[in-house]
């Protein structure tokens, strides 16, 4: 090119006069190097700039989103961080209105936690607990099912709803939840209780004995489930061990006047 003809590299290494000696190795790198950048075809170098703007802004485009995903992620862990904290604090405020008796302000703090958590478990069986000590079997009822259905290997919220449906007198309903809760644990006297006794109530009266004769069996001292023995051994025709039961009941608790007034 004219450019790279009028080089003053160019004139000295066409005259083999001038030509650089030997030794002269970083003039003749250099003279080499002028030589190739001044030939560089324009439109090629046009084409590798614009590449290289191009890759210039992919590049930064690509850092732009990685900025603004991490920004969003750590937004996001902060606000559930935040919902967290929000969530155990009205929990807490809430039992200790409970604890104080003020059960309206209770169930507006176990709100709030539902509201922050509706898959609470927790939260839903505290509301209900506030519902049944305020004499409200309904709104006790709705919580206590969606707190066993949110946990379905809980025990305390199938206990809880049992006692409700109990005291609904909806017997047959509050003997299914019982038994759907010894199914996840039967170790416990109190249980097999209560099913005895909303089963005698349904008028199941050999659904009623079996139910109490597992709960003496884990507790022999439980006077209340020999007292229930007896009403339903009395049902049943069975008056000789219905007496029998009644004593039993009437030994280890004086003070059962029930079981005396048999």
């Amino acid at each position: 090119s004219a450019n790279a003809a009028s080089s003053p590299c160019a004139q000295r290494w066409t005259s083999a006069a001038s030509r650089p000696p030997i030794s002269d190795h970083s003039t003749t790198r250099a003279c080499f190097t002028e030589i190739i950048v001044l030939n560089i075809d324009p439109g090629r170098a046009r084409k590798f700039h614009a590449g290289a703007t191009i890759g210039g802004v992919k590049r930064a485009l690509i850092l732009m989103a990685v900025l603004a995903v991490s920004a969003v992620g750590g937004a996001v862990v902060y606000q559930s961080a935040a919902r967290e904290r929000d969530y155990r604090r009205l929990l807490a405020h809430g039992d200790a209105a409970l604890a104080n008796g003020q059960t309206f302000g209770a169930i507006e703090d176990f709100s709030g936690a539902i509201a922050l958590r509706p898959d609470s478990m927790l939260a839903h069986l505290r509301r209900g607990e506030t519902y049944m000590v305020r004499g409200d079997l309904d709104g006790a009822s709705r919580d206590f099912r969606t707190a066993a259905s949110l946990d379905p290997t809980a025990t305390r919220p199938l206990d809880q709803w049992g006692e409700v449906l109990y005291r609904q007198q909806r017997f047959r309903r509050a003997a299914e939840t019982y038994e759907s809760r010894l199914r996840l644990d039967d170790r416990s006297a109190t249980p097999h209780y209560r099913l005895g006794l909303t089963r005698y109530r349904e008028g199941n009266f050999d659904g009623a004995v079996s139910a109490l004769e597992d709960a003496v069996r884990l507790d022999p001292r439980l006077a209340e489930a020999h007292y229930v023995i007896g009403l339903s051994r009395r049902e049943q025709g069975r008056l000789g061990d219905a007496q029998a039961a009644f004593e039993r009941a009437i030994t280890l608790a004086p003070g059962l006047l029930a079981a005396r007034e048999e």
